[in-house]
C-alpha cells in the first residue's frame, strides 16, 4: 500500500507543468491553469457578495464554515489522515492546481478555495518556515506581480507568526487582484519622494501601527532591498512591543506584509482574532472575509468600528 502511494505521488509530480524559471513566468500560464483546474473540477470557488461598510469591503460566505481547516489557502485536495500534512510538500500538490515552477526554489499554485480570481500562491519548493522572506522569495513575488493583468495590478500578502492569521507553516505568499484599499492614500503619501534604500517609515493617519517603504520593482537590487526591510522595521518598534522581537529569538513575533510593485507595508500583530473575527493581512487593506452570521453581526455592530478591530489585532497607533 505504501509503495503504491509513493508511485502515485511520483506520477503526480511528473505530470506537473515544466519549470519555466523566474524570468519565464507569464500570464498565459495562469490562464491555462485556470482552464485546466475548472475542467477537472479542482477549484472550489467560495461565492461571496461584497458589501461596502464605510471605507471597508465585507465579503460574507456561509460556505466557509464547511471549509476544512487543513485545506485553508492550501491548493490541495481533501486531507483524510489524522496527522497534519504539509499541503505544499511537492508530493502532496494537486497537479491541476500548479501554474508553473519559478526556477528551482518556488512553485506558483492556484488557491483551491478562491474568493476572488485569480488567487495565486507562491510557495517554496522545499519547506521553509513562515518567517522573514528571503531575496529569492521577493524575486519570485515580483516576477508574478510584474506580469499581473488588470488595471490595478496585483497585491501580494504574507502572514508571518502565530498572531498574523497564518493558516499554514510552509512558506507561502498569496497574490490577488489589488483591491481598492481604504489606506492606500496614507501609504502613498508616506513613501512619496523616498527611495527604497531609505528603508521603512511610519505611516501616519492610520488607527494601527504600520511602516511602509517605496518599491522599485524594476531595480535588479529590489529583492535584496526588500529582504532587509522586515528586520529594519522591527528595529524601529519600541523594545517593549511584543512585535519587535526577532523571529529567531521569539516564537511570538508576528506581522503582516502587503506588497505591490510600488510599495511595501509592514504591520506588527499582537492578536490573530478580535472577538469572533479572524484578521489576516487583507484586513489591513480594508478587506474582511466573514465566515458566519456571528462574524457579520460583529463586523457591522462592533463598538468603535473596524478601525478599532484592526488596532486591537495589530498595535494601536500612538496619538
Amino acid at each position: 500500500h505504501t509503495r503504491r502511494q509513493k508511485r502515485r505521488s511520483e506520477a503526480r509530480v511528473r505530470r506537473m507543468p515544466a519549470s519555466k524559471g523566474a524570468a519565464g513566468f507569464c500570464w498565459q500560464a495562469v490562464e491555462r491553469a485556470l482552464e485546466r483546474a475548472r475542467g477537472a473540477n479542482a477549484l472550489r470557488d467560495i461565492p461571496t457578495v461584497p458589501r461596502r461598510h464605510g471605507k471597508f469591503v465585507l465579503r460574507l460566505s456561509e460556505n466557509l464554515r464547511q471549509k476544512p481547516k487543513l485545506e485553508e489557502a492550501s491548493g490541495v485536495g481533501p486531507i483524510s489522515r489524522p496527522k497534519r500534512l504539509d499541503p505544499f510538500e511537492r508530493n502532496n500538490l494537486d497537479p491541476d492546481l500548479v501554474v508553473c515552477d519559478l526556477g528551482s526554489g518556488h512553485t506558483v499554485l492556484l488557491n483551491k478555495f478562491p474568493v476572488v480570481s485569480p488567487h495565486l500562491l507562491v510557495v517554496t519548493r522545499d519547506f521553509e518556515p513562515q518567517t522573514d522572506l528571503s531575496a529569492a522569495d521577493y524575486r519570485a513575488c515580483l516576477s508574478v506581480l510584474g506580469q499581473w493583468r488588470g488595471e490595478d495590478g496585483g497585491l501580494a500578502f504574507y502572514n508571518s507568526g502565530p498572531h498574523s492569521g497564518m493558516s499554514q507553516p510552509h512558506r507561502h505568499v498569496q497574490v490577488v487582484p489589488n483591491p481598492p484599499s481604504c489606506y492606500e492614500r496614507e501609504v502613498e503619501e508616506a513613501v512619496e519622494g523616498r527611495a527604497p534604500e531609505d528603508g521603512p517609515v511610519p505611516v501616519p493617519g492610520l488607527p494601527f501601527l504600520a511602516l511602509a517603504c517605496r518599491v522599485d520593482a524594476q531595480s535588479p537590487r529590489a529583492p535584496e532591498v526588500l529582504a532587509s526591510l522586515a528586520k529594519r522595521a522591527r528595529d524601529l518598534l519600541p523594545p517593549t512591543n511584543p512585535a519587535s522581537a526577532s523571529p529567531s529569538s521569539s516564537s511570538s513575533s508576528s506581522y503582516n506584509l502587503l506588497l505591490t510593485t510600488r510599495w511595501w507595508v509592514f504591520v506588527p500583530r499582537t492578536s490573530a482574532e478580535v472577538g469572533p473575527l479572524g484578521v489576516n493581512a487583507l484586513g489591513f487593506a480594508g478587506q474582511f472575509l466573514l465566515r458566519t452570521q456571528e462574524e457579520r453581526d460583529h463586523a457591522l455592530g462592533v463598538q468603535g468600528g473596524l478601525d478599532l478591530v484592526l488596532a486591537q489585532a495589530g498595535v494601536p497607533a500612538q496619538t
